[in-house]
């Protein structure tokens, strides 16, 4: 009797570790199936796509390199590209009409001076997110220190820099193109914009078709006093966004 027990037992607990062995290798089996093992990085598939990384093309390498809060020179292609794909976009500075108005480009002077267009039309629209920059420059020699300003108290006063000094660059009666690396500031109301002109810089203006003119302040100021007597807009843009897309 005491034998038959023992048999039992032994056969019972045989049942009971082949049962257990097959049940832990079938959850290893299903999460192998859920979790796969690769080699490389696991893609996140809920993971926010840059939209602006996936319009870019000559100036990608450098964009991706670029710490937040960068300014990074682009082509004119990427620019048209970026203000044509990019969603709810809006053009501040000056007006596109006044951007490709057809009298002669001049010159400004070469003193270090903060300007602003007069205009309340062509500004940044509440709760947008700058990305992107343009001016025509007249002589740029290797020119480092021109800075973005934004102000939400009006288009003279408040102004203060968005994103970093933009790069070094060059160019001689041509438009240069920038763009913003992860900008997470967006306005909390309409803002006005304004660029600070370093030393030995001279950008292009042109006659204004709606009588406006620009401010100006020498230096590297935040309020602007002075006001031209003639009407001229200085030739420079921004790209803007309602709708953040990197």
């Amino acid at each position: 009797m005491l034998k038959k027990y023992s048999i039992l037992v032994v056969i019972m607990l045989f049942l009971f570790s082949f049962q257990s062995c097959s049940e832990s290798e079938t959850s290893e089996d299903i999460n192998e199936i859920e979790n796969p093992v690769t080699d490389g990085e696991v893609t996140n598939p809920n993971a926010k796509k840059d939209k602006i990384e996936e319009v870019l093309t000559t100036s990608k390498p450098a964009y991706i390199d670029a710490a937040n809060g960068e300014w990074v020179l682009i082509t004119a292609t990427e620019y048209n590209a970026l203000a044509s794909e990019i969603e709810n976009v809006f053009k501040s500075g000056i007006l596109e009409s006044e951007y490709k108005e057809s009298s002669n480009i001049i010159t400004t002077t070469s003193s270090p001076t903060t300007l602003s267009n007069e205009t309340e039309e062509a500004v940044l629209p509440k709760n947008s997110y700058l990305f992107a920059f343009k001016y025509y420059a007249i002589q740029a020699n290797d020119q480092p220190g021109l800075k973005l300003k934004l102000s939400s108290d009006g288009n003279t006063e408040g102004y203060t820099d968005i994103g970093d000094p933009l790069p070094k660059h060059t160019g001689v009666n041509e438009e240069i193109f920038f763009l913003l690396k992860g900008n997470d500031l967006s306005t909390n109301s309409k803002c006005h914009m304004a660029i600070f002109k370093p030393a030995g810089l001279t950008i292009g203006r042109k006659s204004s078709i709606d009588d406006n003119t620009y401010f100006y302040e020498l230096g590297d100021t935040t309020n602007l006093t002075g006001k031209t007597s003639t009407p001229l807009k200085l030739l420079y843009q921004g790209l803007s966004t309602t709708t953040k897309q990197w």
